[in-house]
């Protein structure tokens, strides 16, 4: 029914110090029986001096939260469905999880009605021309977009793939340009796909080539410390 504490100090593996409100929490609690003993009886043997403050913080202090570490595995649902007398949603029910999550639910929909109230107070007095801005600009991305796959069609860059050429790759930084591969329907009236390696010489482009049918061979630098490739 009674704890003595014979020192306020213990040894934490590399000084003495007075123990956490959580530790003497823990440590004081064990003076008197659940259930048993209506109370408990602790014994403080103060042998030096000590500051008013660390005194009041470590005895009046809070225990740290405590929060339910419960997680359902497969492995435990395989053997809740072993038991037949058992029912798996009724652990889930009875967890200590469940009551936690339920205790919160309070203060959680206090959140929310205070955030609907904020949302309520939100008024922006010019939202038609917002809108139409916003309407502007989706449409200014919209063309940027198609005028850059129109300049950037074969036809238009083909006269400026000579090898040796530096070139900005999207996404993956500078390269020198080796040379590129085109590929064109067979002239036999096949559906077979001829290609070969122009190494920059002039070809001329018809307007229904895409940029799918053209290939750039593109050297890059490696990054620092990365393994050559054979």
């Amino acid at each position: 029914r009674a704890v003595v504490f014979s020192s306020l100090r213990k040894w934490d593996g590399e000084t003495f110090r007075l123990p956490s409100a959580a530790e003497y929490i823990q440590m004081s609690g064990r003076a008197g029986r659940r259930g048993i003993d209506s109370r408990g009886m602790v014994i403080l043997l103060v042998s030096e001096e000590l500051e008013q403050q660390a005194l009041e913080t470590m005895m009046a202090g809070s225990a740290l939260p405590l929060e339910s570490a419960f997680h359902l595995r497969y492995n435990t649902l395989v053997k809740l469905y072993a038991l037949e007398s058992y029912d798996p949603e009724q652990l889930v029910r009875k967890s200590f999880y469940t009551f936690q999550r339920q205790q919160r639910i309070p203060e959680l929909a206090r959140r929310q009605s205070a955030l609907q109230v904020q949302t309520q107070r939100l008024s922006q007095p010019n939202e038609p021309q917002l809108r139409e801005l916003l309407q502007v600009r989706s449409a200014i991305a919209t063309q940027s977009r198609a005028l850059g796959r129109f300049v950037h069609e074969p036809r238009f860059v083909l006269r400026f793939l000579q090898p040796g050429r530096v070139l900005l790759m999207v996404e993956r930084g500078w390269g020198v340009l080796l040379g590129w591969r085109h590929e064109q329907p067979a002239t036999n009236g096949t559906d077979q796909r001829a290609a070969w390696v122009t190494c920059g010489e002039p070809l001329r482009a018809t307007a229904d080539m895409t940029a799918d049918d053209v290939v750039l061979d593109v050297l890059m630098p490696c990054k620092p410390g990365a393994d050559a490739l054979a």
